[in-house]
């Protein structure tokens, strides 16, 4: 698949994505030295990745043993779900070089596309 701007790939991602009940992001993206100009970028689900654990101090003990552990609350859960776009080289074309549809999670549901 083809397009002509990294703005076209993005806003036909979104799109993909809202209509199948998930949300996207930009993991990376690759530019030249020269210019600064994207040559690649990867696009992932929201929920890729997986949560952080925090450090809380307690107010009561400073001790490094004694300090909490805490989770954030996200909905990070691993899932693998990405699209990897390449720009030619000597063109203004972009291709898309890899995808994944495939989600360790369920999908948002219809009444809750609006908010993505």
């Amino acid at each position: 698949m083809h397009f002509d701007s990294l703005e076209g790939v993005e806003a036909f991602y979104r799109e993909f994505a809202k209509n199948q009940g998930f949300g996207i992001c930009v993991r990376s993206s690759k530019t030249t030295s020269r210019s600064d100009a994207v040559t690649n970028r990867i696009y992932v689900c929201c929920s890729e990745g997986q949560r952080k654990t925090k450090i809380c101090d307690d107010a009561e003990s400073k001790d490094d043993e004694q300090k909490a552990h805490r989770s954030c609350s996200t909905l990070r859960t691993g899932c693998e779900a990405m699209l990897r776009v390449l720009k030619i080289k000597n063109s203004k074309k972009w291709v898309v070089k890899a995808f994944n549809n495939n989600h360790n999670h369920a999908m948002i549901s219809p009444k809750s596309v609006s908010y993505l």
